[in-house]
């Protein structure tokens, strides 16, 4: 069996992660079966309920339990399995919950555990653009390292931000090394789905680090 493409959809709570992946499956290539992953925390699923409303091209395999890249990487790599043995799938799309470390989350499903399974592919990272004019980001959990770590970095809900916002994000984004594969603003969770085939920015290891040149 040939490792299947994936992507992590990484971000901070409240970025939009969810609605992201819900467009990608609404205008993906029609005649491809795409699967999900996704992490529910706490005592509702709700993102598996809101990501469930897509068609019989779509499967949703939902690892509950906490943070899948941490104290369920083995119910994580079961829902892989499972979810590959239904069906024919030409992409993964795995969804942690925003509290994972980031790190933690690219490295294990980029590592040996799961190397026969996924050929993972670019990570996107979605922010809120309001947080770097109003919020302190750089004290935030993973905040940076979710930035640091995004082969694609997205600016998401730019309908609600203004341009003082946006041009910090913007200004922040370059000044990464290496450069980002894609940077780019959107609203309402529209990614092009295409962006998940670009080229990895960012190939980790445990001796690699990524850095930031501050504008």
């Amino acid at each position: 069996m040939s490792a299947i493409p994936a992507n992590l959809i990484i971000g901070y709570l409240g970025t939009g992660k969810t609605t992201a992946i819900r467009h990608l499956l609404q205008t993906k290539p029609s005649e491809q079966r795409w699967g999900v992953i996704v992490n529910e925390f706490g005592d509702v699923g709700v993102d598996g309920d809101f990501l469930g409303a897509g068609d019989e091209s779509t499967r949703i395999i939902e690892v509950s339990g906490g943070c899948v890249c941490c104290s369920a990487t083995l119910p994580g790599r079961q829902a892989l399995e499972k979810l590959i043995s239904e069906q024919q799938l030409d992409r993964i799309l795995i969804e942690p919950t925003g509290l994972a470390h980031p790190r933690n989350v690219v490295a294990l499903f980029g590592g040996k555990q799961f190397v026969d399974l996924l050929r993972l592919q670019a990570t996107v990272t979605l922010v809120d653009p309001w947080y770097f004019e109003h919020g302190d980001y750089a004290k935030l959990d993973n905040y940076e390292l979710q930035m640091a770590l995004a082969d694609v970095l997205i600016a998401n809900k730019c309908d609600k931000a203004n341009s003082a916002a946006l041009n910090l994000f913007q200004a922040y984004a370059d000044g990464f090394q290496p450069p980002k594969s894609k940077v780019t603003q959107v609203a309402f969770g529209e990614l092009d789905w295409q962006w998940l085939t670009l080229p990895r920015s960012v190939v980790l290891s445990e001796e690699s680090s990524v850095q930031h040149v501050l504008n």
